[in-house]
């Protein structure tokens, strides 16, 4: 009987540790401030990348885990694509990017937390109408418990790194795609 309280007190004690205070994923901590080494194939797409739509992320309950909402994730990609000299505003873009959040892999505990972030990309030629990427691009972060002792923090922090190495991929991938 007493190690049932003592185990039902530690469940609820690390069920509290991981609620409340949660919050969105930072759009400056997703934002990825690295350009590739290589130059970019296709000179096409130097300046002319317009992100049009980003759907599949979920507003943080703060009462629960954090999360990475479509509006963050929308301008921390659109910021990544300004610093690659990839982006142009909408108006006088040649190619379309839609992105769409699949998963988010958050473990419900731990000491270190790794977050696997899934993310579906589709860039459209907008004068062919034809999709010259369109490719899912999973990327794992992992927080440890140095990173912060605070286990919705820690969750943050990973669902952040998931999101900016996921766009640095992304980034990565425009970057060798051929001249056509």
């Amino acid at each position: 009987m007493k190690q049932k309280l003592i185990f039902s007190t530690l469940i609820l004690a690390g069920s509290l540790t991981l609620v409340g205070c949660a919050s969105n994923a930072d759009i400056n901590q997703m934002t990825s401030a690295n350009k590739p080494v290589e130059q970019v194939r296709n000179h096409n797409l130097v300046n002319n990348i317009a992100v049009e739509q980003v759907i599949g992320g979920k507003e943080t309950n703060p009462l629960w885990t954090s999360q990475i909402n479509n509006t963050n994730f929308k301008e921390a990609l659109i910021r990544s694509l300004k610093i690659a000299n990839l982006y142009q505003d909408v108006s006088g873009a040649k190619y379309k990017l839609d992105a769409n959040l699949i998963k988010l892999g958050q473990p419900l505990f731990g000491f270190n937390l790794t977050v696997d972030c899934q993310v579906h990309y589709s860039l459209l030629d907008v004068q062919s109408n034809r999709k010259i990427f369109d490719k899912d691009i999973t990327t794992s972060y992992t927080a440890k418990l140095n990173d912060s002792l605070y286990a919705p923090a820690r969750l943050k922090i990973a669902n952040e790194g998931a999101a900016r190495k996921n766009i640095q991929e992304f980034i990565k991938e425009i970057y060798q795609l051929p001249r056509r």
